[in-house]
Order: structure tokens, then C-alpha cells, then sequence
């Protein structure tokens, strides 16, 4: 039932409007991390790497669960997001390590804003968002250390064709 259906006594506990506000944010945040994600793929898959072209469709995959996972405890808590529209995934996507550090930049990018509701709803004592969000923090810290894990043997593997044809079967792989 919405907020209008509910007497003062039976509605439930809003999330504070600072709080709102930045989830909202955050919600428009993981859609772009989608969009990047089929976006590098694409690149990859044009570039004919496939395995890292499907190590990014899985994170594509992954951010739009994110977004529904926060669409939902948003509806539950009572508080309908505001849908925003969401920029274009960048179009310099032209090689393998490029694409890597951007998902990197833009996984750091989410981590900050992540910690940032985190800190909002913890002072406003929003006690049911700082935890629902314990979960986007740990997987924040994985989703990180496995690009910074790609990026480090595309960084090795440099101009090898080989060992780039290894990378590629390895990320492909792990995804």
C-alpha cells in the first residue's frame, strides 16, 4: 500500500530526504554502470575478445541487479524512486585496457557514492539503509579487486598477442 492508503500510525519509517535523495542518485549511477558494462562489451566483442566481451556482459548483468535490488528496498521502504535518465556510456572505448580502467574508475565511482549513503543514512539514523547497504559495500571491495585483478595482466601481458589471447580466455573464464 502507498503512503496515502496508510494511517500516520500504521505507515512505515521513510527514509530521510538527504538519504532519498542519494539512493535515487545511486540508482541512476547503477543504470549507467549497465549501460558502460554492454557497452564495453560490445567494444570487446567488435575488437573479437570474447572472453572478456562476456566478463563484461555478466557485469552488465550484475549492475542491473543491483538496480532492482535498490528499486525494491526503495518501493518497500515506502519511498518510489524518481527515475532519471541515464548518459551515454562513453565512446572511446578503443582497447582491452582502456576498457578495464574505465570499468575500474567507474566501479571506484560507485564505491564512493556507496560509502556516501552509507555515512548519510548512519548520522540521520537511518539504521535500515546503513545495513541494507553493507551488502553493496562487500560486493563493491570484489567487483574492484577483480578489475584491478584484469587490468593488471592486460598490464603484463602489454602488446603480446599471446599472452593477450590468455587474458582474454582467463577473464572469459572466471566470469
Amino acid at each position: 500500500m502507498g503512503k496515502n492508503h496508510l494511517s500516520a500510525s500504521t505507515q512505515l519509517t521513510s527514509i530521510p530526504a538527504a538519504v532519498l535523495t542519494e539512493l535515487n542518485r545511486q540508482l541512476t549511477l547503477e543504470q549507467y554502470s549497465v549501460s558502460c558494462a554492454y557497452a564495453m562489451s560490445a567494444a570487446l566483442e567488435n575488437m573479437q575478445w570474447p572472453g572478456m566481451a562476456k566478463y563484461w556482459r555478466k557485469q552488465a548483468k550484475d549492475e542491473q541487479g543491483h538496480a532492482k535490488k535498490l528499486f525494491k528496498y526503495m518501493v518497500d521502504r515506502d519511498s518510489p524512486p524518481v527515475i532519471e535518465a541515464v548518459p551515454a556510456p562513453p565512446a572511446m572505448l578503443t582497447d582491452p585496457l582502456g576498457i578495464f580502467n574505465y570499468g575500474l574508475s567507474n566501479s571506484k565511482d560507485v564505491t564512493v557514492s556507496i560509502d556516501k549513503i552509507s555515512q548519510l543514512a548512519h548520522d540521520a539514523g537511518d539504521y535500515a539503509t546503513f545495513h541494507f547497504l553493507a551488502w553493496y559495500v562487500k560486493d563493491q571491495v570484489k567487483e574492484e579487486r577483480d578489475i584491478l585483478d584484469a587490468v593488471a595482466q592486460l598490464q603484463h601481458a602489454g602488446s603480446d598477442m599471446s599472452a593477450l589471447l590468455h587474458v582474454d580466455h582467463r577473464i572469459g573464464k572466471a566470469r
